[in-house]
Formats: C-alpha cells, sequence, structure tokens
C-alpha cells in the first residue's frame, strides 16, 4: 500500500514538472494597464518630443516599409513606426484603418521613430 501510495505521488511530481515545462516555452501576450486618458499627440508633436517619452498617437498605417517598421501619417506629417509582431494585439489593419499607437518616441541617427508597445484599431 505504501508502495503504491509513493508511486502515485511520485508520478503527479513528475506530470506537474513536465506540465511547467510545457508552458515555460510558450510566450503568451497578456493585457495590462493603459492609460488610455493620455492625450492623443498628433504626428507634428511627437517630432519634437523629448526620447523615450511615453506618446498615443493616431493615423493611418500607409505603407510598410521594411519588416516591423511602417509608415503612420495624420494630417500635421509623417513618422515611422517600429511595431513588432506582439504589439499588433490581434489587430488585422489595412491602409483605410485609423489605429492609436501607443508606444515611446524613439530619436535615432536617421530620425525619429515611435517604438509602438501596443496598436488599437479605431
Amino acid at each position: 500500500m505504501k508502495k503504491l501510495l509513493y508511486i502515485m505521488c511520485l508520478a503527479a511530481v513528475v506530470g506537474f514538472a513536465g506540465l511547467s515545462a510545457a508552458n515555460a516555452g510558450k510566450h503568451q501576450k497578456s493585457g495590462g494597464y493603459q492609460h488610455t486618458a493620455m492625450p492623443t499627440s498628433t504626428i507634428a508633436e511627437v517630432l519634437v518630443m523629448e526620447d523615450d517619452m511615453p506618446v498615443k498617437v493616431s493615423g493611418k498605417l500607409t505603407k510598410q516599409v521594411k519588416g516591423d517598421t511602417y509608415q503612420l501619417e495624420d494630417p500635421t506629417g509623417i513618422i515611422m513606426v517600429e511595431i513588432e509582431s506582439e504589439d499588433w494585439n490581434g489587430n488585422t489593419v489595412t491602409e483605410q484603418d485609423t489605429v492609436i499607437i501607443y508606444g515611446e518616441v524613439d530619436k535615432e541617427k536617421d530620425g525619429t521613430k515611435v517604438d509602438a508597445k501596443m496598436v488599437q484599431k479605431q
């Protein structure tokens, strides 16, 4: 009886360890706090902001420039936005869709970009 109980406990421990190891490699994007009351900036305003400033900008993604870099346009200008696959938040977007990009200003040698953290379709 003790032997059977020992084997069952050992099997349970090994089973739980296997589940933990199997799930460890899976990346799950979870939700989090998003400061939606943050004012929406125009592209012209974003272009003069300081590096690493949090930003919320709205416009249309008019083309994919290269890889994860896209061109965002609004009536005040054009800016490049880096959007990684997990930042799309499940959205499929066309040139006709207006999007809100939550991210941060990224000042680089070749100009100012927005490093997206989340894309929201309007």
